[in-house]
């Protein structure tokens, strides 16, 4: 694996502002944006430039401490290497000419930490491997469908055995509330989002933390915690505080302890990439 190299690091509450104009600065371009919430994309333009947003979601049941918020039990598997990276379906569905999902498109990162995006026609319960082997994978979306108009099955991407990435049924779009920065950009956290769902007397604190996988590789860093209870969400929007984020950096919400667990707890991490110049 190649490290990137990581630009000169944002100073924390430099912008005085936070106007588009203000994160221009410091080395840091703005360019095309793409808002990213759990189910809807929309593409916009900020006065005369630009910036691309991205958020990660993340929802898992019965989590357990140290946990990553994702739909796959255990902690996110951040793999060392890039190796065949394949995508299957537990429907036979799914597939060109069937009723389900018949594409995914991936948004990656390949063994030498620049971005990948890749569309795969589906082949069922086959697996199909792409043609590029990945590093991280920060998000998977169905396209053409057939007349259900949606997955009918799990749909993995994997470093096989191991998941990477899941839209669960029906869903059409992965859910994880982890990224990570390939080259070319950096950027920040500016808002986070966690809670649990229904009504019962479970509570989690759940923290935001980065490491940075530039040579040699770093520990993890919490930034923030706070509780998520059934009753109350917990939010944070950082400002001009913000977290930054530089090409190699690996960002997750986690689980640090949670009580009353088997319920359903939700992450969402709000990102500004910016394009270095």
């Amino acid at each position: 694996m190649t490290p990137p190299e990581a630009p000169t690091p944002i100073e924390r509450g430099y912008y005085p502002t936070n106007t588009p104009q203000d994160r221009g600065t410091s080395g840091f371009d703005l360019w095309h944006a793409v808002i990213r919430d759990a189910f809807d994309s929309t593409e916009f333009s900020l006065l005369t430039t630009s910036s691309r947003n991205r958020s990660a979601f993340g929802e898992a049941i019965g989590l357990v401490a140290q946990d990553a918020i994702w739909n796959v039990t255990g902690a996110y598997p951040y793999p060392t290497s890039a190796l065949t990276t394949t995508i299957v379906s537990t429907s036979a569905n799914d597939i060109a000419a069937g009723t389900g999902a018949r594409e995914v498109t991936v948004t990656g990162i390949d063994g030498n930490w620049d971005a990948v995006t890749e569309t795969i026609a589906l082949n069922g319960l086959t697996p199909v491997t792409l043609s590029t082997n990945l590093l991280r994978v920060n998000l998977m979306d169905i396209g053409e469908c057939g007349s259900s108009g949606t997955n009918e099955g799990d749909i993995d991407i994997l470093h096989s055995p191991t998941v990477l990435g899941r839209i669960d049924i029906g869903l059409g779009r992965s859910k994880s509330a982890v990224l990570s920065v390939p080259n070319g950009v950096g950027g920040y956290i500016e808002r986070v989002v966690s809670g649990i769902e229904g009504n019962n007397s479970a509570n989690a604190l759940v923290g935001v933390y980065t490491r940075s996988v530039v040579s040699p590789l770093h520990g993890w860093i919490q930034h923030h915690n706070g509780t998520a209870t059934a009753q109350k969400d917990y939010e944070q929007s950082f400002n001009a505080n913000f977290i930054p984020l530089v090409p190699g950096t690996d960002c997750e919400m986690r689980i640090v302890t949670i009580s009353g667990g088997g319920v359903p707890v939700t992450g969402m991490l709000y990102a500004s990439y910016l394009e270095t110049t």
